[in-house]
């Protein structure tokens, strides 16, 4: 069972797919417009089934922050453990700037 963020994956793949190799809009088009009714209807169905939902995975502990980098996983003196501490500070600080913004933008509305 697909949640409907997968569909709107799948579809927004598709999308820039067809757009680019074919220069064809899937979503505007014309020719699409039964495609895209059914697709809004598995949208409401799922969400009618409860598949709508986004479950977001808890913050990491900071004592699990502090073993990662005790235990010599980013390591700066190896390319690879470099490699692993620069991916994983990219993602883990881009994440909480994006909550954060996200975050402070609600409180502005309050």
């Amino acid at each position: 069972m697909y949640l409907k963020n997968s569909l709107c994956s799948v579809r927004f793949a598709l999308y820039r797919h067809f757009k680019q190799e074919l220069n064809v809009d899937i979503i505007k088009d014309v020719e699409f417009k039964e495609a895209n009714r059914v697709y809004e209807a598995q949208c409401v169905e799922k969400k009618k089934q409860g598949l709508a939902k986004t479950e977001h995975q808890s913050p990491t502990a900071d004592e699990d922050i502090e073993k990662l980098y005790r235990c010599g996983i980013f390591n700066t003196k190896s390319p690879t453990t470099l490699q692993n501490k620069v991916f994983f500070e990219i993602m883990f600080f881009f994440s909480v700037a994006v909550v954060g913004k996200i975050f402070a933008t609600e409180m502005k509305a309050v």
